[in-house]
Protein backbone atom coordinates (compact mmCIF):
# COMPACT_ATOMS: atom_id res chain seq x y z
CA UNK A 1 0.00 0.00 0.00
CA UNK A 2 1.21 3.51 -0.80
CA UNK A 3 0.05 6.54 1.18
CA UNK A 4 0.74 9.95 -0.33
CA UNK A 5 1.08 12.63 2.31
CA UNK A 6 0.46 16.30 1.70
CA UNK A 7 3.50 18.53 1.96
CA UNK A 8 4.30 19.26 5.59
CA UNK A 9 6.94 21.47 7.22
CA UNK A 10 9.77 19.27 8.46
CA UNK A 11 11.55 21.98 10.39
CA UNK A 12 11.48 20.77 13.98
CA UNK A 13 8.86 23.30 15.10
CA UNK A 14 6.15 20.73 15.85
CA UNK A 15 5.42 17.05 16.45
CA UNK A 16 4.23 15.13 13.40
CA UNK A 17 2.68 11.66 13.71
CA UNK A 18 1.01 9.40 11.17
CA UNK A 19 -1.71 7.33 12.86
CA UNK A 20 -3.16 4.40 10.90
CA UNK A 21 -6.25 2.52 12.06
CA UNK A 22 -7.75 -0.65 10.59
CA UNK A 23 -11.51 -0.85 11.23
CA UNK A 24 -14.35 -3.09 10.16
CA UNK A 25 -16.61 -1.58 7.51
CA UNK A 26 -19.62 -3.74 8.27
CA UNK A 27 -20.73 -5.81 11.23
CA UNK A 28 -19.24 -9.30 11.04
CA UNK A 29 -19.57 -12.15 13.51
CA UNK A 30 -18.87 -10.67 16.97
CA UNK A 31 -17.47 -7.37 15.69
CA UNK A 32 -19.61 -4.30 15.19
CA UNK A 33 -19.05 -1.98 12.25
CA UNK A 34 -16.32 0.63 12.77
CA UNK A 35 -14.58 -1.65 15.30
CA UNK A 36 -10.82 -1.08 15.46
CA UNK A 37 -8.87 -4.30 14.89
CA UNK A 38 -5.39 -2.75 14.64
CA UNK A 39 -3.54 0.53 14.77
CA UNK A 40 -0.01 1.77 14.23
CA UNK A 41 1.68 5.11 14.84
CA UNK A 42 4.65 6.44 12.89
CA UNK A 43 6.73 9.31 14.25
CA UNK A 44 7.53 11.61 11.32
CA UNK A 45 9.08 14.40 13.36
CA UNK A 46 9.68 15.20 17.01
CA UNK A 47 9.56 18.80 18.10
CA UNK A 48 12.88 20.35 19.04
CA UNK A 49 12.29 21.79 22.48
CA UNK A 50 14.02 24.94 23.63
CA UNK A 51 13.70 26.42 27.08
CA UNK A 52 11.24 29.28 26.73
CA UNK A 53 11.65 31.16 29.98
CA UNK A 54 10.17 34.64 29.80
CA UNK A 55 12.03 37.14 31.93
CA UNK A 56 10.33 39.13 34.64
CA UNK A 57 11.05 42.34 36.46
CA UNK A 58 9.94 40.76 39.72
CA UNK A 59 12.58 40.69 42.43
CA UNK A 60 13.49 37.44 44.19
CA UNK A 61 13.75 37.71 47.97
CA UNK A 62 14.93 35.27 50.63
CA UNK A 63 13.78 34.87 54.22
CA UNK A 64 15.34 32.26 56.49
CA UNK A 65 14.90 31.06 60.06
CA UNK A 66 15.97 27.92 61.94
CA UNK A 67 13.26 25.72 60.41
CA UNK A 68 12.19 27.24 57.09
CA UNK A 69 13.61 28.89 53.99
CA UNK A 70 11.18 31.11 52.08
CA UNK A 71 11.80 32.26 48.52
CA UNK A 72 9.47 34.94 47.16
CA UNK A 73 9.21 35.13 43.38
CA UNK A 74 6.51 36.50 41.03
CA UNK A 75 4.35 37.29 44.09
CA UNK A 76 4.48 33.59 45.06
CA UNK A 77 6.14 31.96 48.06
CA UNK A 78 8.17 28.75 47.92
CA UNK A 79 8.74 27.52 51.49
CA UNK A 80 11.32 24.79 52.11
CA UNK A 81 11.66 22.52 55.13
CA UNK A 82 15.26 22.84 56.30
CA UNK A 83 15.14 19.49 58.14
CA UNK A 84 14.71 17.44 54.95
CA UNK A 85 15.12 19.85 52.01
CA UNK A 86 11.58 19.30 50.73
CA UNK A 87 9.34 21.99 49.27
CA UNK A 88 6.87 22.14 52.17
CA UNK A 89 4.50 24.89 51.01
CA UNK A 90 3.75 26.78 47.83
CA UNK A 91 1.59 29.89 48.05
CA UNK A 92 0.28 31.56 44.90
CA UNK A 93 0.00 35.32 44.32
CA UNK A 94 -3.24 35.40 46.36
CA UNK A 95 -1.66 33.39 49.21
CA UNK A 96 -3.68 30.28 48.29
CA UNK A 97 -1.96 27.08 49.39
CA UNK A 98 -1.07 24.88 46.40
CA UNK A 99 0.23 21.89 48.38
CA UNK A 100 -1.40 19.74 51.06
CA UNK A 101 1.67 17.53 51.43
CA UNK A 102 5.24 18.50 50.69
CA UNK A 103 7.08 17.63 47.51
CA UNK A 104 9.20 14.64 48.49
CA UNK A 105 11.16 11.89 46.79
CA UNK A 106 9.59 8.47 46.24
CA UNK A 107 11.15 5.08 45.46
CA UNK A 108 8.34 2.58 46.16
CA UNK A 109 4.94 1.79 44.71
CA UNK A 110 1.74 0.33 46.12
CA UNK A 111 2.35 -3.39 45.38
CA UNK A 112 0.90 -4.89 42.22
CA UNK A 113 -0.42 -8.43 42.16
CA UNK A 114 2.73 -9.25 40.19
CA UNK A 115 4.91 -7.70 42.92
CA UNK A 116 3.25 -9.97 45.48
CA UNK A 117 3.21 -13.11 43.33
CA UNK A 118 2.25 -16.21 45.33
CA UNK A 119 3.50 -14.77 48.60
CA UNK A 120 1.02 -15.14 51.49
CA UNK A 121 1.06 -14.19 55.16
CA UNK A 122 1.77 -17.76 56.26
CA UNK A 123 3.76 -18.75 53.17
CA UNK A 124 6.19 -15.97 52.29
CA UNK A 125 7.80 -16.13 48.85
CA UNK A 126 11.21 -14.48 49.47
CA UNK A 127 11.84 -13.82 45.77
CA UNK A 128 8.65 -11.78 45.32
CA UNK A 129 9.44 -8.13 44.68
CA UNK A 130 7.31 -6.96 47.60
CA UNK A 131 9.12 -9.24 50.03
CA UNK A 132 12.53 -8.18 48.71
CA UNK A 133 11.64 -4.50 49.15
CA UNK A 134 10.17 -5.09 52.61
CA UNK A 135 13.04 -7.15 53.99
CA UNK A 136 15.63 -4.47 53.16
CA UNK A 137 13.41 -1.67 54.49
CA UNK A 138 12.43 0.29 51.37
CA UNK A 139 8.98 1.02 52.82
CA UNK A 140 10.51 2.42 56.02
CA UNK A 141 13.27 4.67 54.70
CA UNK A 142 14.88 7.18 57.04
CA UNK A 143 15.69 10.57 55.51
CA UNK A 144 19.11 11.99 56.40
CA UNK A 145 19.79 15.54 55.22
CA UNK A 146 23.52 15.90 54.52
CA UNK A 147 23.63 19.55 53.50
CA UNK A 148 21.58 22.40 52.06
CA UNK A 149 23.37 25.13 50.12
CA UNK A 150 21.63 28.34 49.06
CA UNK A 151 22.86 30.63 46.27
CA UNK A 152 21.19 33.88 45.21
CA UNK A 153 22.28 35.23 41.83
CA UNK A 154 20.86 37.89 39.55
CA UNK A 155 17.91 36.07 37.99
CA UNK A 156 17.41 33.03 40.20
CA UNK A 157 17.86 31.32 43.55
CA UNK A 158 19.53 27.90 43.58
CA UNK A 159 18.99 25.54 46.51
CA UNK A 160 21.14 22.40 46.47
CA UNK A 161 20.07 19.60 48.81
CA UNK A 162 22.09 16.43 49.41
CA UNK A 163 20.14 13.60 51.04
CA UNK A 164 20.83 10.02 52.07
CA UNK A 165 18.00 7.51 52.47
CA UNK A 166 18.76 4.88 55.07
CA UNK A 167 17.20 1.40 55.06
CA UNK A 168 17.70 -0.56 58.29
CA UNK A 169 20.98 1.15 59.11
CA UNK A 170 22.46 1.11 55.60
CA UNK A 171 22.41 3.83 52.94
CA UNK A 172 20.15 2.62 50.13
CA UNK A 173 19.89 5.79 48.04
CA UNK A 174 21.61 9.17 47.83
CA UNK A 175 20.32 12.15 45.90
CA UNK A 176 21.27 15.70 45.08
CA UNK A 177 18.24 17.88 44.37
CA UNK A 178 18.91 21.24 42.81
CA UNK A 179 15.98 23.66 42.93
CA UNK A 180 16.20 26.66 40.58
CA UNK A 181 13.61 29.35 41.29
CA UNK A 182 13.43 32.03 38.59
CA UNK A 183 12.01 35.53 38.66
CA UNK A 184 8.98 34.47 36.60
CA UNK A 185 7.83 32.03 39.31
CA UNK A 186 9.10 28.88 37.61
CA UNK A 187 10.64 26.11 39.73
CA UNK A 188 13.09 23.86 37.91
CA UNK A 189 14.11 20.72 39.81
CA UNK A 190 17.19 18.74 38.78
CA UNK A 191 17.74 15.39 40.49
CA UNK A 192 20.86 13.24 40.57
CA UNK A 193 20.16 9.80 42.03
CA UNK A 194 22.61 7.15 43.18
CA UNK A 195 21.68 3.74 44.56
CA UNK A 196 23.51 1.12 46.58
CA UNK A 197 23.71 -1.77 44.11
CA UNK A 198 23.84 -4.27 46.98
CA UNK A 199 20.11 -3.59 47.43
CA UNK A 200 17.27 -4.75 45.15
CA UNK A 201 16.32 -2.46 42.29
CA UNK A 202 13.70 0.13 43.35
CA UNK A 203 10.21 0.28 41.87
CA UNK A 204 10.57 3.91 40.85
CA UNK A 205 12.81 6.97 41.05
CA UNK A 206 10.66 10.03 41.35
CA UNK A 207 8.60 12.51 43.33
CA UNK A 208 5.29 12.65 45.16
CA UNK A 209 3.15 15.63 46.17
CA UNK A 210 -0.42 16.23 47.26
CA UNK A 211 -1.95 19.12 45.36
CA UNK A 212 -4.62 21.24 47.01
CA UNK A 213 -6.51 21.56 43.74
CA UNK A 214 -9.19 19.17 42.49
CA UNK A 215 -9.80 19.73 38.79
CA UNK A 216 -12.24 17.85 36.56
CA UNK A 217 -9.86 17.37 33.63
CA UNK A 218 -6.19 16.85 32.90
CA UNK A 219 -4.33 17.59 29.67
CA UNK A 220 -0.97 16.08 28.80
CA UNK A 221 1.25 15.34 25.84
CA UNK A 222 2.56 11.80 26.10
CA UNK A 223 1.48 8.18 25.73
CA UNK A 224 -2.22 7.45 26.13
CA UNK A 225 -5.06 7.44 26.39
CA UNK A 226 -5.04 4.47 28.80
CA UNK A 227 -2.48 3.61 31.47
CA UNK A 228 0.90 2.39 30.24
CA UNK A 229 4.09 1.06 31.83
CA UNK A 230 7.59 0.37 30.45
CA UNK A 231 6.69 -3.20 29.49
CA UNK A 232 2.98 -2.58 28.88
CA UNK A 233 2.77 0.23 26.33
CA UNK A 234 2.27 -1.49 22.99
CA UNK A 235 -1.30 -0.24 22.53
CA UNK A 236 -0.52 3.36 23.52
CA UNK A 237 -0.16 6.30 21.15
CA UNK A 238 1.64 9.60 21.46
CA UNK A 239 -0.78 12.48 21.51
CA UNK A 240 -2.24 15.52 23.21
CA UNK A 241 -4.75 13.93 25.57
CA UNK A 242 -7.55 15.72 27.41
CA UNK A 243 -9.11 13.32 29.92
CA UNK A 244 -11.43 13.45 32.89
CA UNK A 245 -9.59 13.02 36.17
CA UNK A 246 -11.80 9.98 36.85
CA UNK A 247 -10.24 8.31 33.79
CA UNK A 248 -6.75 8.62 35.25
CA UNK A 249 -7.18 5.73 37.70
CA UNK A 250 -7.65 2.06 36.86
CA UNK A 251 -9.97 0.43 39.46
CA UNK A 252 -8.32 -2.94 39.94
CA UNK A 253 -10.24 -5.11 42.42
CA UNK A 254 -7.11 -5.28 44.57
CA UNK A 255 -5.87 -1.68 44.99
CA UNK A 256 -2.35 -1.10 43.72
CA UNK A 257 -0.13 1.26 41.75
CA UNK A 258 -2.14 2.21 38.65
CA UNK A 259 -2.81 4.81 35.99
CA UNK A 260 0.76 5.65 34.94
CA UNK A 261 1.24 7.67 31.73
CA UNK A 262 4.71 7.51 30.23
CA UNK A 263 6.82 9.56 27.80
CA UNK A 264 5.17 12.77 29.02
CA UNK A 265 6.56 16.07 27.77
CA UNK A 266 3.99 18.37 29.38
CA UNK A 267 1.22 18.02 31.95
CA UNK A 268 -1.48 20.60 32.74
CA UNK A 269 -3.75 20.10 35.74
CA UNK A 270 -5.70 23.04 37.10
CA UNK A 271 -3.25 25.93 37.24
CA UNK A 272 -0.20 23.66 37.45
CA UNK A 273 2.01 23.08 34.42
CA UNK A 274 4.76 20.44 34.63
CA UNK A 275 7.27 20.23 31.77
CA UNK A 276 9.99 17.72 30.97
CA UNK A 277 13.38 19.35 30.69
CA UNK A 278 15.36 17.01 28.46
CA UNK A 279 14.05 13.47 28.82
CA UNK A 280 10.35 12.77 29.33
CA UNK A 281 8.74 11.77 32.63
CA UNK A 282 5.94 9.45 33.74
CA UNK A 283 3.10 10.47 36.05
CA UNK A 284 -0.16 9.47 37.64
CA UNK A 285 -2.90 11.56 39.24
CA UNK A 286 -5.18 10.06 41.85
CA UNK A 287 -7.50 10.88 44.75
CA UNK A 288 -5.73 8.07 46.62
CA UNK A 289 -2.23 8.11 48.07
CA UNK A 290 0.21 5.27 47.44
CA UNK A 291 0.01 4.60 51.18
CA UNK A 292 -3.76 4.07 51.09
CA UNK A 293 -3.57 1.94 47.94
CA UNK A 294 -1.03 -0.29 49.69
CA UNK A 295 -3.15 -0.75 52.82
CA UNK A 296 -6.68 -1.33 51.52
CA UNK A 297 -7.69 -4.82 50.43
CA UNK A 298 -10.48 -3.95 47.98
CA UNK A 299 -11.18 -1.04 45.67
CA UNK A 300 -14.57 -0.22 47.21
CA UNK A 301 -12.87 0.35 50.58
CA UNK A 302 -10.81 3.28 49.26
CA UNK A 303 -11.73 6.74 50.52
CA UNK A 304 -11.09 9.84 48.43
CA UNK A 305 -8.55 12.13 50.04
CA UNK A 306 -8.36 15.91 49.98
CA UNK A 307 -6.90 17.46 46.85
CA UNK A 308 -5.10 15.28 44.30
CA UNK A 309 -2.01 13.09 44.61
CA UNK A 310 0.53 13.60 41.83
CA UNK A 311 3.38 11.14 41.36
CA UNK A 312 6.12 12.08 38.90
CA UNK A 313 8.69 9.48 37.91
CA UNK A 314 11.95 10.06 36.16
CA UNK A 315 12.14 6.26 35.96
CA UNK A 316 9.72 3.40 36.71
CA UNK A 317 10.37 -0.35 36.54
CA UNK A 318 8.20 -2.71 34.53
CA UNK A 319 5.19 -4.56 35.90
CA UNK A 320 5.95 -8.06 34.60
CA UNK A 321 3.07 -10.46 34.24
CA UNK A 322 4.49 -13.14 31.94
CA UNK A 323 3.12 -15.39 34.67
CA UNK A 324 1.54 -14.65 38.05
CA UNK A 325 3.74 -16.71 40.31
CA UNK A 326 7.29 -15.43 39.74
CA UNK A 327 9.09 -12.05 39.61
CA UNK A 328 8.83 -11.88 35.81
CA UNK A 329 9.91 -8.30 35.05
CA UNK A 330 12.44 -8.59 32.22
CA UNK A 331 15.97 -7.37 32.96
CA UNK A 332 15.69 -4.50 30.48
CA UNK A 333 12.78 -3.04 32.48
CA UNK A 334 14.56 -3.04 35.85
CA UNK A 335 16.31 0.02 37.29
CA UNK A 336 19.70 -1.66 37.45
CA UNK A 337 22.01 1.32 36.93
CA UNK A 338 23.87 2.91 39.79
CA UNK A 339 23.16 6.50 38.72
CA UNK A 340 20.15 8.29 37.22
CA UNK A 341 19.29 11.90 36.38
CA UNK A 342 16.06 13.70 35.52
CA UNK A 343 14.71 17.27 35.42
CA UNK A 344 11.19 18.70 35.62
CA UNK A 345 9.80 22.22 35.70
CA UNK A 346 6.80 23.42 37.75
CA UNK A 347 4.89 26.63 37.06
CA UNK A 348 1.48 28.15 37.74
CA UNK A 349 -0.45 29.42 34.72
Amino acid sequence: MRIDLSEMPIDGTDNLFLNIQVKTIEKCNLLESDFEVAHQQFVLQEKINFTDRKDSNEEITLLEDEELLTVRSAKQKFIFNKSNGNLARWLDEKSNEKLLHELSEQFTRAPLDNDIGVSEVEHIEPNAWLERWKVVGFYELKTLLKNMIIQAIENEVIISVQTDYEAKGKIAFSTIREYHIFRNGELLLKVDFKRNIEFPEPARIGLSLQLAEKAENVTYFGLGPDENYPDRRGASLFGQWNLRITDMTTPYIFPSENGLRMETRELNYGRLKVRAMGQSFAFNLSPYSQNQLAKKGHWHLLEEEAGTWLNIDGFHMGVGGDDSWSPSVAQEYLLTKGNYHYEVSFKLT
